[in-house]
């Protein structure tokens, strides 16, 4: 007796549902395909736990016939075509008859539907592929599908479903590319009885990108128009600034179906290779019109892969397309500046000449010493000190004052004051300090002090807080001038007696101090650097040159010139930082003064949702802000100018390109990015401080040759290389 029987109707729907029906997104979309093939301009979609437990599709199209509601969920069974020569030319989205019969075999289905010419509609119900109920019912013109406990009837496939939030995802995306492909028509998605997606139907494309993706990406889009011969090419391409992460944003329409093709998707590659960075995909929306002689839909059940019959001439057309949009533009970036907090000063400009910028060599030998003896000036505070001694030791600011630079130039004395004070500090001090004295030196000092401070001593007050506000001394390593009376009292009067006989504060005696303190100086650098070999600190033995195209640091060791990338270098000390405190578990927040609002699409508001812990572990802190938008109110990035949302973007992208199979070097990856975009930046004039603090903190890394993408951030070029090009050695 032979082996082979022929499986029964049931059995064989069950096994083409596998191809057809993945899960609830497949569902939908199917049946939002009968929709439109039915001629409507109204479809609404609801579903509930992301459409496994429940999915309703309602349009107000031609409806169906009474007679053919059993027969319509037979397999094979299509209003569409009638012979195989009508495969050739197929312009509908829906043909194969399987999608019906596959969705009732492992679900239970509920049709109401109701053709314009009738006074009644028809209402069947069937579960697993048995029909249980058929009967007339009054009802609107139009079908309504109704789906309930998807796969109930297959386990395996149902265990293999996401989560309800993930399934939701993948419908708000499919409906989202109809949409794109139908702007004639009013799509409308309501998940857990929130609507998600609406849009107008208005038959105009950048009003359905608009209410998809948000104003952002709307105005940033190109027109594309592009015809020949065979082909038709419209659509909107957009601008680099909004370029993403992954292909996600690009929707490809052929004869309004969306497909997926890698010709297509390379000629657009192709189109913007000069445009975008590496690993940066366009966002556009492109609808192809062709003959449909000329391409071959039936390629697989879902019908998104297709074949054309000339795939050179769709590539070049497809790249003309798309590179005319973008030549018709200029692609000059429009920056647009964020409003700037309020001002503290308000200054005309001043009808002097500017002197331009002129980069100067930088002097890492200097040494400082307080009041010419054994202590040590803090670096910083020095700088900051001669800074704020340039800016204002023209500037005399009184009640109502007015400062004479050419013209009249207001101060803004509600925000900060700065108070010149011309009287003794103490009645045993007879000249001022350099101009300036501190109102609370007195409370300070309450001992009478031998020789003048020879510094000069600012006050920085804050008139729009009530409460007192510390006062700003900048003297020798931060000692208190009732620390300095101690210190007198202590042992060291002779040092001050050998400053009054010597006063003179010039740059040979600055010199002399720091020669005479440099072991001490180089003990306490050594004490920073790890215990590695002597090559180790060649960032700290080095005598720093300057900067070279505000970009690249030049240092000097011995006969050896180092040239260090200051982004590679920064960007590999802020991965070490946050990796270390990521593996802590401490915090990576920077708390924003203003917080940004970014607009998301359904399915990324869904994901970091989901996410939302890992989103906070790296730094990210944010809520949820209505109409597919957040507020982000935490960054892990230190500095406000950096583009904020730009950095949300690349990790949400980043995410959700892995599928959520997180591990450790997926987290690391996503920390990878986040140090990138928080480094200091390329074309960044430094001064001699910020250089400092990048060297230190490199020499601290045990691999401070590379940054995290395996660049290197340091290379070093010998004095016989040089003797080599000026062919001083042949």
């Amino acid at each position: 007796m032979g082996k082979i029987v022929i499986l029964d109707e049931n059995t064989s729907n069950q096994i083409a549902a596998g191809e057809v029906v993945e899960r609830p997104a497949s569902v939908v979309k199917e049946l939002v395909e009968n929709s439109i093939d039915a001629g409507s301009t109204n479809i609404s979609v609801e579903i509930s736990n992301g459409g496994i437990s429940f999915i309703k599709v309602v349009d107000n199209g031609s409806g169906i016939e009474e007679d053919d509601m059993e027969i319509a969920f037979e397999r094979h069974s299509t209003s569409k075509i009638r012979k195989a020569s009508d495969l050739e030319a197929i312009t509908s989205l829906g043909f194969r008859g399987e999608a019906l019969a596959s969705i009732a075999s492992v679900s239970t289905v509920e049709v109401t539907s109701r053709p314009a010419h009738r006074e009644y509609g028809r209402y069947v119900k069937i579960q697993g592929g048995t029909l249980l109920e058929s009967n007339q019912v009054g009802c609107p013109v139009g079908t309504t599908f109704i789906v309930r406990e998807l796969f109930y009837n297959t386990p395996a496939r149902f265990k293999f479903l996401k989560k309800d939030s993930t399934e939701a995802g993948y419908v708000s995306d499919i409906v989202s590319r109809i949409a794109l492909g139908n702007p004639d028509i009013s799509f409308r998605l309501i998940s857990n009885r929130n609507t998600v997606i609406h849009t107008p139907g208005n038959n105009d494309l950048l009003s359905t990108i608009y209410s998809l993706y948000g104003k952002e990406t709307a105005k940033e889009c190109m027109e594309i128009s592009y015809e020949d011969e065979t082909i038709k090419i419209t659509g909107y391409a957009g601008k680099p600034e909004i370029a993403r992460a992954n292909r996600n944003y690009q929707s490809i329409y052929l004869n309004r179906r969306y497909i997926k093709n890698k010709i297509i998707s390379s000629a657009i590659d192709e189109a913007y290779k000069t445009y975008l960075m590496k690993s940066k995909f366009a966002f556009i929306v492109l609808y192809i019109e062709l003959n449909p002689l000329l391409v071959d839909v039936n390629v697989h059940p879902t019908k998104m892969e297709v074949r054309f019959s000339r795939e050179q001439d769709i590539f070049r057309a497809v790249y003309h397309a798309v590179n005319n949009a973008l030549l018709s533009k200029t692609q000059i970036r429009n920056v647009s500046l964020a409003d700037s907090p309020k001002n503290y000063f308000k200054f005309e400009r001043s009808s002097k000449n500017e002197p331009g910028y002129v980069q100067q060599k930088m002097d890492t030998d200097r040494k400082f010493s307080g009041y010419n003896s054994g202590y040590s000036y803090d670096n910083f505070k020095i700088e900051k000190n001669h800074m704020l001694k340039e800016a204002w030791e023209s500037i005399d600011v009184k009640d109502g004052a007015k400062v004479d630079n050419g013209k009249d130039e207001e101060i803004n004395k509600s925000d900060i004051d700065r108070v010149k004070i011309n009287k003794p500090i103490d009645n045993s001090i007879n000249k001022p300090v350099n101009g300036f004295v501190n109102e609370q030196v007195n409370e300070l000092v309450k001992e009478p002090v031998d020789e003048p401070v020879s510094k000069p001593i600012y006050e920085t007050i804050n008139k729009q807080i009530d409460e007192p506000v510390n006062k700003l001394i900048i003297k020798p390593e931060d000692i208190s001038g009732k620390d300095c009376y101690d210190s007198c009292k202590s042992g060291y009067e002779n040092k001050l007696t050998d400053i009054g006989n010597n006063p003179k504060d010039n740059r040979d005696d600055v010199d002399n101090n720091a020669d005479m303190n440099s072991e001490e100086v180089k003990a306490s650098e050594n004490d920073k650097r790890p215990k590695k070999d002597a090559e180790r600190n060649v960032f700290l033995d080095a005598r720093i040159i300057g900067q070279v195209f505000s970009t690249y640091i030049l240092l000097q060791n011995g006969e050896d010139l180092i040239v260090i990338d200051q982004h590679a270098a920064h960007e590999r000390i802020r991965f070490e930082e946050l990796k270390e405190k990521y593996a802590k578990n401490e915090s990576l927040s920077q708390y924003l003064l203003a917080p940004a609002v970014i607009e998301l699409t359904n399915q990324e508001i869904s994901f970091i949702e989901e996410e939302k812990e890992l989103l906070n572990k790296l730094g990210f802190i944010f809520e949820s802000f209505g109409n597919n938008s957040i507020i982000l109110r935490s960054v892990p990035i230190p500095d406000e100018n950096v583009g904020i949302k730009e950095a949300f973007l690349a990790i949400v992208d980043f995410l959700m390109s892995k599928g959520k199979k997180y591990d450790r070097i997926i987290e690391e990856e996503a920390l990878y990015k986040i140090a990138c975009k928080s480094a200091v930046k390329a074309n960044k004039k430094l001064d001699q401080i910020e250089i400092k603090g990048i060297l230190e903190k490199l020499n601290m890394l045990e691999n401070p040759y590379t940054c995290p993408h395996g660049r290197p951030t340091v290379i070093k070029i010998t004095k016989h290389e040089f003797e080599k090009m000026f062919k001083r050695i042949v």
